[in-house]
Protein backbone atom coordinates (compact mmCIF):
# COMPACT_ATOMS: atom_id res chain seq x y z
CA UNK A 1 0.00 0.00 0.00
CA UNK A 2 1.17 3.35 -0.70
CA UNK A 3 2.19 5.93 1.79
CA UNK A 4 -0.35 8.07 0.43
CA UNK A 5 -3.31 5.40 0.54
CA UNK A 6 -2.23 4.71 4.02
CA UNK A 7 -2.15 8.00 4.98
CA UNK A 8 -5.45 8.76 3.36
CA UNK A 9 -6.56 5.46 5.01
CA UNK A 10 -5.65 7.37 8.76
CA UNK A 11 -7.41 10.45 7.53
CA UNK A 12 -10.15 8.54 7.25
CA UNK A 13 -9.85 6.26 10.49
CA UNK A 14 -9.66 9.21 12.62
CA UNK A 15 -12.84 11.22 11.30
CA UNK A 16 -14.82 7.71 11.31
CA UNK A 17 -14.23 7.34 15.07
CA UNK A 18 -14.36 11.05 15.87
CA UNK A 19 -18.05 10.84 13.68
CA UNK A 20 -19.25 7.71 15.24
CA UNK A 21 -18.02 7.54 18.52
CA UNK A 22 -18.67 11.38 19.52
CA UNK A 23 -22.71 11.25 19.24
CA UNK A 24 -22.34 7.91 21.18
CA UNK A 25 -20.10 9.62 23.66
CA UNK A 26 -22.99 11.87 24.12
CA UNK A 27 -25.87 10.10 24.42
CA UNK A 28 -23.70 8.27 27.12
CA UNK A 29 -23.32 11.24 29.35
CA UNK A 30 -26.58 12.80 28.97
CA UNK A 31 -27.67 12.61 32.37
CA UNK A 32 -24.45 14.12 33.44
CA UNK A 33 -25.39 17.58 30.62
CA UNK A 34 -28.57 17.81 32.55
CA UNK A 35 -26.22 18.29 35.85
CA UNK A 36 -24.03 20.87 34.00
CA UNK A 37 -25.57 23.40 31.35
CA UNK A 38 -22.83 22.72 29.17
CA UNK A 39 -21.28 19.65 27.82
CA UNK A 40 -17.89 18.78 27.98
CA UNK A 41 -16.25 18.42 24.30
CA UNK A 42 -12.99 17.19 26.41
CA UNK A 43 -14.35 14.08 27.42
CA UNK A 44 -15.87 13.55 24.10
CA UNK A 45 -12.16 13.72 22.55
CA UNK A 46 -10.70 12.04 25.30
CA UNK A 47 -13.15 8.58 24.63
CA UNK A 48 -12.05 8.68 20.83
CA UNK A 49 -8.67 8.88 21.51
CA UNK A 50 -8.78 6.07 23.76
CA UNK A 51 -10.65 4.17 20.73
CA UNK A 52 -7.73 5.12 18.45
CA UNK A 53 -4.48 4.72 20.43
CA UNK A 54 -5.94 1.13 21.73
CA UNK A 55 -7.89 -0.25 19.00
CA UNK A 56 -6.64 1.51 15.76
CA UNK A 57 -2.87 1.96 16.75
CA UNK A 58 -1.66 -1.18 17.84
CA UNK A 59 -2.77 -2.71 14.24
CA UNK A 60 -0.40 -0.86 12.61
CA UNK A 61 2.57 -1.04 15.05
CA UNK A 62 4.74 2.11 16.38
CA UNK A 63 6.69 3.25 12.84
CA UNK A 64 5.85 6.85 13.24
CA UNK A 65 9.18 9.01 11.96
CA UNK A 66 7.55 12.08 13.58
CA UNK A 67 7.54 13.45 17.07
CA UNK A 68 5.30 13.93 18.38
CA UNK A 69 3.20 11.18 17.04
CA UNK A 70 0.12 11.94 15.42
CA UNK A 71 -2.35 11.70 17.91
CA UNK A 72 0.10 13.10 20.58
CA UNK A 73 0.09 15.82 18.03
CA UNK A 74 -3.75 15.75 17.87
CA UNK A 75 -4.68 16.31 21.65
CA UNK A 76 -1.99 18.78 21.72
CA UNK A 77 -3.03 21.08 19.41
CA UNK A 78 -6.88 20.84 20.27
CA UNK A 79 -5.71 21.97 23.92
CA UNK A 80 -3.97 24.60 22.84
CA UNK A 81 -6.04 25.87 19.31
CA UNK A 82 -9.67 24.64 20.41
CA UNK A 83 -11.30 21.96 18.88
CA UNK A 84 -11.68 23.41 15.18
CA UNK A 85 -8.62 24.64 14.63
CA UNK A 86 -6.94 21.87 16.43
CA UNK A 87 -9.09 19.15 14.23
CA UNK A 88 -7.73 21.47 10.99
CA UNK A 89 -3.99 21.25 12.08
CA UNK A 90 -4.37 17.09 12.75
CA UNK A 91 -5.77 16.14 9.44
CA UNK A 92 -3.15 18.55 7.88
CA UNK A 93 -0.20 17.03 10.47
CA UNK A 94 -1.97 14.03 8.57
CA UNK A 95 -1.63 14.78 5.51
CA UNK A 96 1.83 15.61 5.14
CA UNK A 97 3.27 12.90 7.82
CA UNK A 98 6.48 11.60 6.77
CA UNK A 99 6.55 13.80 3.63
CA UNK A 100 9.31 16.23 3.00
CA UNK A 101 11.33 15.28 6.38
CA UNK A 102 14.37 17.15 5.16
CA UNK A 103 12.31 20.79 6.62
CA UNK A 104 11.73 18.97 9.91
CA UNK A 105 15.00 18.94 12.74
CA UNK A 106 15.82 15.78 13.36
CA UNK A 107 15.52 14.56 16.97
CA UNK A 108 17.39 11.80 18.13
CA UNK A 109 15.41 8.82 21.06
CA UNK A 110 17.49 6.16 22.08
CA UNK A 111 18.58 4.52 18.82
CA UNK A 112 15.70 6.09 16.65
CA UNK A 113 15.44 9.43 14.50
CA UNK A 114 12.54 11.07 14.62
CA UNK A 115 11.58 14.62 12.78
CA UNK A 116 10.86 17.23 15.23
CA UNK A 117 7.27 18.80 14.52
CA UNK A 118 5.75 20.73 17.45
CA UNK A 119 1.90 21.88 17.01
CA UNK A 120 2.85 25.78 17.17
Amino acid sequence: MSDICRKYLYLCALSLVILLFMPLAAVENHAHQQAQEEADPGATMDFAFKVYENIISPIDGDRCNMFPSCSAYSKQSIATHGLIKGILMTADRLMRCGMDTRLYPTLSIGERDFHYDPPN
